[in-house]
């Protein structure tokens, strides 16, 4: 059971780092049904610090989205309750009861029946309602209270949800009103749009005896850098490749030989004849970036192949709240996959090519019988 919910949690922290990836960079206001959504998956898996984050990312979006539906707040406590139950915190009645009173309607059923009957046995506070002093509130601004407007902001005792703003919330706040007296809250001062100046126009005269501007002198081109180093001195050993192989060489890597059948050590011979040709130095150079692509597009693979596993769990047999995005990560991923794996081929194709002009390169040194 244990396994099952880490390989949920993973499943849902890939997706979260997919989407990110793959959504456009635009300021978001966080979406309150969605990160509300996101605790109850936690809560369910037990991942009581990821369900607080969430609750909190929902009261962000609470600052800049709609006035809440009594099924939001419904919800928002419900959760909150959750996360204060498992952690034996007494605060878990209090929102118990928040939840009920806004939304006596709507209970999450995945938090099974024990839960339930503690939600409808909550009692929902009653009696006088308690002010709310909000400073720093624009002339023309509102407050609702859980979603609902109040003219004059009051609330009975207990945990309620705070909007602030004009046309639309731009303050949002968890709170709870105290058993007698009123609660003050400050908030910060709207700000004014700043006024658009229009652009000064700048007349340009003209020049009334233009003078032609000197033409650069004509630079010499440069010549052309070498493609590599220059070329080794025929030391030892070269010398006696010289006299010990004949061209052309045949096979690749461990497998070369002369045109005898001769074996030769690629390392220790091949390699040194290669590098007194310009062709076998341009070659080499290209081996070390090879073999870093390979293993990068197998880690690409791999990981893209994991996730599709981890995806297509979620859509076959897991409890996914958004089945549409799991399955468009699903598809992203197993394209990310064969991306991966289709690189490293063409990678490892690549790198053969590279062997043979080191070898061909080899050869011609033997046919010359000294560096270029």
């Amino acid at each position: 059971m244990a396994v099952e919910k880490d390989r949920r949690h993973l499943g849902g922290g890939l997706l979260t780092l997919w989407l990110a990836w793959a959504a456009p960079a635009v300021a978001d206001c966080p979406d309150i049904d969605a990160q509300i959504r996101s605790a109850e998956s936690d809560l369910l898996s037990y991942f009581l610090a990821d369900a607080q984050k969430a609750l909190g990312a929902a009261v962000e979006g609470m600052a800049c989205g709609e006035p809440l539906s009594a099924e939001q707040v419904a919800r928002y406590w419900q959760a909150q309750a959750m996360i204060w139950s498992f952690q034996e915190d007494e605060r878990a009645a209090s929102a118990f009861a928040a939840s009920k009173a806004r939304g006596a309607d709507h209970f999450n059923d995945d938090y099974g029946s024990k839960y339930r009957a503690i939600w409808e046995a909550a009692a929902v506070p009653s009696g006088a309602a308690n002010p709310l002093v909000v400073r720093g509130i624009g002339d023309d601004e509102k407050v609702w209270i859980d979603g609902v407007l109040a003219g004059d902001p009051a609330a009975s005792a207990g945990l309620h949800l705070v909007q602030i703003g004009g046309a639309s919330p731009r303050f949002a706040r968890a709170v709870e009103f105290p058993a007698s007296g009123s609660l003050t809250l400050s908030v910060p001062a709207p700000t004014a749009p700043e006024p658009v100046v229009a652009p000064v126009p700048v007349v340009v005269e003209p020049d009334p005896d233009p003078q032609p501007e000197p033409k650069p002198d004509p630079q010499p081109e440069p010549k052309p850098d070498p493609v590599g180093p220059a070329p080794e001195p025929v030391g030892p050993a070269l010398a006696e490749a010289f006299a010990r192989y004949d061209a052309p060489l045949q096979g690749l890597g461990r497998k070369v030989a002369d045109a005898e059948g001769r074996a030769m050590s690629w390392r220790g011979e091949v390699i040194p004849l290669a590098k007194s040709q310009a062709s076998g130095r341009a070659a080499l150079r290209k081996m070390p970036g090879n073999t870093v692509g390979q293993i990068g597009m197998l880690g690409v693979a791999a990981a893209g192949a994991y996730s599709s596993y981890l995806f297509g769990w979620e859509v076959t047999t897991g409890r996914s709240q958004s089945p549409p995005a799991m399955t468009s990560a699903l598809v992203a991923s197993a394209l990310v996959a064969v991306t991966g794996l289709s690189g490293r081929m063409w990678l490892a194709a690549r790198r053969k090519k590279n062997k043979g002009a080191i070898r061909d390169a080899a050869s011609s040194a033997l046919a010359l019988g000294k560096a270029e």
